[in-house]
């Protein structure tokens, strides 16, 4: 089974909690951050998660992560992302950015 790597988000101060939970559904790799943890795992322990979990407010599969020190750099990383393996041509994303010292 192929594993991936999620991040779960969930109101602050809950964290220590989600880790918990997340760790009885067979969740690996898990790590405590600011609002949110990220895990690894099959897609089941995804659907658990969403399914179950009393804490996590979503559950977000990553498709890309990278550095970006320019407007330029972004917009050439996210290009060459392979977008037509996630969505259809018509389809509509949503993105999430985390930008700091802009």
């Amino acid at each position: 089974m192929p594993h991936h790597a999620f991040f779960a988000t969930c109101p602050k101060g809950m964290e220590d909690l989600l880790v918990h939970e997340l760790k009885s559904y067979g969740a690996g790799a898990v790590k405590e951050t600011r609002a949110g943890v990220s895990f690894s795992g099959p897609l089941e322990i995804a659907y658990r998660a969403c399914l179950w979990s009393r804490i996590a407010s979503r559950i977000f599969l990553p498709v890309a992560s990278f550095p970006a020190h320019t407007p330029d750099a972004l917009y050439d990383a996210t290009y060459s992302i392979p977008w037509h393996e996630h969505i259809a041509a018509h389809g509509t994303l949503a993105v999430n950015c985390a930008v700091s010292h802009s």
